[in-house]
């Protein structure tokens, strides 16, 4: 939604640094992405699926479709919606 909005701006005829986009562009900028928690939810995917294959061998299939529509969902989150991480400066290690 952002990125289309980002274009009409950067065509029209405002100012480089006006106050309203800057304000704007803060909240519509998403979260910062946690790697661990994607990576946490795929290894679980993979071990309920290994577990129940036994009781239920089409659970697997189910498991791979996950995964891949997983992949999807978070490949475009972190290319469109996610931003960078807060820079975390030398005042916080000491």
């Amino acid at each position: 939604m952002c990125i289309p909005l980002m274009r009409l701006y950067a065509e029209s005829n405002l100012p480089p640094f006006n106050p309203v986009f800057i304000k704007f562009l803060r909240w519509f900028k998403g979260s910062p992405s946690d790697i661990a928690q994607r990576y946490a939810n795929v290894l679980k995917t993979m071990f309920l699926t290994a577990f129940y294959a036994v009781a239920l061998p089409w659970g697997i299939a189910l498991g791979i479709v996950n995964l891949i529509i997983t992949y999807w969902v978070d490949k475009w989150q972190l290319l469109r919606r996610r931003r960078e991480p807060d820079m975390i400066g030398k005042e916080v290690m000491d």
